[in-house]
């Protein structure tokens, strides 16, 4: 089941959480609604809060993953390509 942030009442505490039960050394993948999408069609049944790229990596990294990058989604056709980031970062351990 995929992260979803942003309908989360407190995203980083969910986040957290995640990072917690991941084995070190383990990805974590995050796919979220990017900020500069309108949200105004979402808003009434799903109440999202939009995460821009550079957020979602503070907030991965304050969570305690390292090397954390963001990447455009290049799969899941073209609406997800045009509205959704992915974040990568590692739990540190061996």
């Amino acid at each position: 089941m995929p992260p979803v942030l942003e309908h989360l009442d407190d995203p980083f505490a969910g986040l957290s959480e995640m990072v917690r039960v991941l084995k070190p050394s383990g990805p974590l993948v995050v796919v979220a609604t990017r900020r500069d999408v309108p949200g105004v069609p979402l808003r009434p049944t799903w109440h999202p809060e939009h995460i821009a790229q550079d957020q979602l990596m503070v907030v991965m990294e304050g969570a305690g993953l390292i090397g954390v990058h963001a990447y455009p989604l290049l799969t899941c056709g073209p609406l997800a390509r045009q509205t959704s980031v992915a974040g990568v970062g590692f739990k540190e351990g061996v």
